[in-house]
């Protein structure tokens, strides 16, 4: 979901200009990341994400 001023928006990430035109993913209060402007690329902040660990049994 995209969030503009009017609201919600469903769209797909496979398109290259709906991913171009996000500037932070968040997950509920935390950014897991952001632009720092327009034309910079998408950076994790390392903040939400889980490491993945294997469990030996």
């Amino acid at each position: 979901m995209i969030k503009h001023k009017d609201g919600y928006e469903p769209s797909l990430l496979e398109s290259m200009n709906t991913f171009k035109d996000i500037r932070s993913i968040e997950n509920g209060r935390t950014v897991i990341a952001t632009r720092i402007n327009s034309k910079a690329n998408l950076l994790t902040t390392g903040k939400g994400i889980n490491k993945y660990k294997y469990k030996r049994k």
